[in-house]
């Protein structure tokens, strides 16, 4: 989508009521030693805080999520944090935005994911 389509969504959705919310980064601005010194420290964070309490099952689940993270190429391991920093911005503005204006819509939640994958092999993103 170019400037001209984004303000004609963004016109369609303020006529009615909608909120809308994007995030995005200048790659070109990141060094590849940077991108692997980030995606290394967000890689650390999933297992930082697993104890021996910790049933078994779901240390070896956190352990498969974290080597699927860690073996992302930068833009999906760049993707997926900022989709996961826009859904929590996206559930934290909009539940009182709604709440206020149309209460009624509280009532369900539909998340669309903007899929990369095909419909027969989705993309190893969209199986983590």
């Amino acid at each position: 989508m170019d400037e001209v389509d984004v303000a004609a969504v963004v016109d369609l959705l303020m006529e009615h009521e909608a909120l809308f919310d994007c995030a995005g980064i200048e790659m070109g601005a990141h060094t590849d030693v940077g991108l692997n010194a980030f995606q290394a420290a967000q890689a650390a964070k999933f297992t930082a805080n697993l104890t021996e309490e910790h049933h078994p099952n779901l240390k070896a689940q956190v352990e498969a999520a974290k080597r699927t993270f860690e073996s992302f190429k930068h833009p999906l391991m760049v993707q997926s944090v900022i989709t996961f920093e826009l859904i929590a911005r996206v559930i934290e503005t909009s539940t009182m935005y709604f709440s206020m204006r149309r209460p009624d819509e509280l009532a369900k939640f539909v998340w669309v994911i903007d899929a990369k994958g095909n419909l027969g092999a989705p993309n190893e993103w969209e199986n983590w």
